[in-house]
C-alpha cells in the first residue's frame, strides 16, 4: 500500500512498550514519528511544531495517536488543547480502560477515531492512520479553497462596487451630454426659425425692388417710352442683366436653404427646349461678348420637349453656361449642345 511519506505523527502514551510498538510500526510504514511519554511533554511538542502565519496557528503534525488514561493533566486535556490551536487536527484515541462515557466525551471534543487495546494488526492500524491523514489533507484543502473563494468574492465585490461607481459616473456624464444636446437642439431650432424669417424678409425686401428695377429696364429696352441711344440701351441692358444675375443668386440662396430643410418644391411640366435655350442664351450673351468668347449653340434634331420644372431647368442651364464663360479664357469658345 502506497503511503504519503514523512508525515509527522505524534504518539502520546505513558506505557513505554506501547509507545515503542507504535513508533516502530509507523516508522516502518513510512511516517516520521515524534513521541511523548506524558501529557505535559505532548503539550510542549505541540507548541514546538506550531507556527503562526496570517493570524493563524499552523501545527505541523499530520495525526496524533493519544492515550486517554494518563496521569494529570491527562489525555483529554491534550485533545482539547490540540483542537483549540489546530481545529483541523486529527486525533485517534487509544486506551484499554476508558468507559463509553469517556469515549463519547472525547468524540464530542473532536476526536477522529477510537481504538481499544490490544490494538488491531499493523495493517489495520496503518489503514486507519492513513485515512485520518487523508481526512486532514482534505480539510486543509477545503479550507484553502474556501479562502480562495472568499478572496475571489471580496475581489468581485470590489470590482462590482467599482463598476457601480463607474456606471454612476457614466450616467452623470451621459445626462450632462444629453442636457447639452437638448440645449444645442433648442438653439438649432431657434436658428432655423430665424433663418426662415430671414429668408421671408429677403424675399420681400429684395425681390420687390429688384423686380421693379428689372421690369422698368425691360420697358425701357422695348422703347415704350421712346427710342434709346445705343449707349443708353447698352447701360440698361447691363442693368437688366445684373438684376437677373442678382435674382439668380437670391434664388440659389433661398433654394439651398429650402433644400437643407427639405422644403424644395418641384413643378414638372412639358417644357419646349428651343425657347428655353434661347432665353438662357440671351441672358449670358453680354458676358460672353465682354470676354470676346465665341458662344455656339448646337441642337440635335428629334428632341423638342422635356418633362421638367421649367424655372429650375432654366436656372440650371444658366449656371452651367455662366460658369463656362466665367472660367473660359479671353477669346475662347463655349459650345452648348442639345443631344
Amino acid at each position: 500500500m502506497e503511503k504519503q511519506k514523512r508525515d509527522n505523527i505524534l504518539v502520546v502514551d505513558d506505557e513505554p512498550g506501547m509507545r515503542e510498538f507504535l513508533t516502530a510500526a509507523l516508522s516502518d510504514g513510512g511516517y516520521k514519528v515524534i513521541s511523548a511519554a506524558s501529557a505535559t511533554q505532548a503539550l510542549t511538542l505541540i507548541d514546538q511544531h506550531s507556527t503562526k502565519t496570517d493570524e493563524k496557528i499552523s501545527v505541523n503534525i499530520a495525526l496524533t495517536l493519544l492515550d486517554i488514561q494518563m496521569p494529570s493533566p491527562g489525555g483529554m486535556e491534550v485533545l482539547r488543547y490540540l483542537r483549540d490551536v489546530d481545529p483541523d487536527a486529527v486525533v485517534i484515541l487509544i486506551t484499554a480502560y476508558a468507559s463509553l462515557e469517556t469515549a463519547i466525551q472525547a468524540l464530542r471534543y473532536g476526536a477522529y477515531d477510537y481504538l481499544g487495546k490490544p490494538l488491531p494488526d499493523i495493517n489495520t492500524l496503518l489503514t486507519v492512520v492513513q485515512r485520518g491523514i487523508d481526512k486532514r489533507r482534505l480539510l486543509i484543502n477545503n479550507q484553502r479553497l474556501l479562502s480562495q473563494l472568499r478572496r475571489a468574492y471580496q475581489e468581485n465585490l470590489r470590482l462590482l462596487e467599482e463598476m457601480q461607481s463607474l456606471n454612476q459616473t457614466l450616467e452623470a456624464r451621459v445626462g450632462e451630454r444629453t442636457r447639452r444636446l437638448e440645449i444645442a437642439n433648442r438653439r438649432l431650432r431657434e436658428l432655423d426659425r430665424l433663418k426662415s424669417e430671414l429668408l421671408a424678409n429677403v424675399s420681400h425686401e429684395l425681390y420687390t425692388p429688384l423686380n421693379v428695377i428689372m421690369g422698368f429696364s425691360q420697358v425701357l429696352l422695348e422703347g415704350l417710352h421712346g427710342p434709346l441711344a445705343d449707349e443708353q440701351a447698352r447701360l440698361i441692358e447691363n442693368i437688366l442683366s445684373s438684376g437677373q444675375r442678382l435674382k439668380g443668386s437670391f434664388d440659389d440662396l433661398i433654394d439651398m436653404a429650402r433644400l437643407s430643410a427639405n422644403e424644395v418644391l418641384i413643378y414638372p411640366k412639358l417644357v419646349p427646349l428651343n425657347p428655353l435655350i434661347t432665353s438662357v442664351k440671351v441672358l449670358i450673351e453680354r458676358s460672353a461678348q465682354e470676354k470676346e468668347i465665341d458662344f455656339i449653340v448646337e441642337a440635335a434634331p428629334g428632341i423638342e420637349n422635356v418633362w421638367a420644372d421649367e424655372t429650375k431647368l432654366k436656372r440650371m442651364l444658366y449656371e452651367l453656361l455662366n460658369n463656362a464663360i466665367k472660367f473660359t479664357s479671353q477669346g475662347g469658345k463655349v459650345t452648348q449642345k442639345r443631344t
